[in-house]
C-alpha cells in the first residue's frame, strides 16, 4: 500500500489532479445525464478529474472539440494538458494511478484533508521538484529519510518550509 499511496501523491501533483483542480467535461443529456451526474457527485474531486480525462479520451475528436469549445479557455488548456500527460502514461502507469486513487479514497477524510493542506502549501512552480523529492524520500527507511532531509544537498535545494512539507507529507501518508 505504501508504494500505491506514494504514487498517488506524486501522480496527483504531477497531473494536476489536486482537490483544487476541477476539470470536468459537460455531462451527457437526457436519462444518461442524471445517472452520470449522480455517479460523479459522490466521487472525490481527484477521481472526478480522472473520470473527466477518461470521458474526453473516449470521445471522438469532433465530440471532444465540441465539448471543449463550451469551456473557458483556461479550462480547455488544462484539460488538453492533462489529456496529453495521461496519454503519455504506459498502461501500467494508468493502472497504478487508478489503484492509487482507490487507495486515496480509502484514506480517512482527516488524512485526505491533511494532504490537501500540505499540497496547497507548495507553490505551483515548486510542485514538480517537491513531488520528485517526496518520491525519493518515500522509498527510504525512516532513518535514511531523516538523514536526507538534513543533508547539505536537500538544505541547498529546498527552503525550510519545503523541507517541513516533505517531512509532514511523509508522516501523513501511512507506511
Amino acid at each position: 500500500m505504501k508504494g500505491s499511496l506514494q504514487f498517488a501523491a506524486v501522480a496527483l501533483l504531477a497531473l494536476g489532479l489536486s482537490p483544487a483542480a476541477h476539470a470536468e467535461p459537460k455531462q451527457p443529456k437526457g436519462a444518461n445525464a442524471k445517472a452520470a451526474k449522480g455517479e460523479q457527485k459522490g466521487l472525490p474531486p481527484a477521481q472526478r478529474n480522472l473520470k473527466a480525462i477518461e470521458t474526453f479520451r473516449n470521445m471522438s475528436p469532433e465530440q471532444r472539440q465540441k465539448a471543449l469549445a463550451k469551456l473557458p479557455p483556461d479550462r480547455q488548456k488544462a484539460i488538453q494538458e492533462r489529456l496529453a500527460q495521461y496519454d503519455k502514461m504506459t498502461p501500467e502507469q494508468r493502472k497504478a494511478l487508478h489503484q492509487s486513487l482507490q487507495n486515496w479514497n480509502n484514506l480517512p477524510p482527516e488524512r485526505q484533508a491533511a494532504v490537501r493542506r500540505l499540497y496547497n502549501r507548495v507553490p505551483p512552480e515548486r510542485r514538480q521538484a517537491i513531488s520528485q523529492e517526496f518520491q525519493t524520500l518515500r522509498s527510504m527507511p525512516e532513518a535514511e529519510r531523516r538523514a536526507r532531509l538534513n543533508s547539505d544537498e536537500v538544505r541547498s535545494k529546498y527552503s525550510v518550509q519545503e523541507r517541513q512539507t516533505l517531512q509532514d507529507l511523509s508522516k501523513v501518508l501511512p507506511e
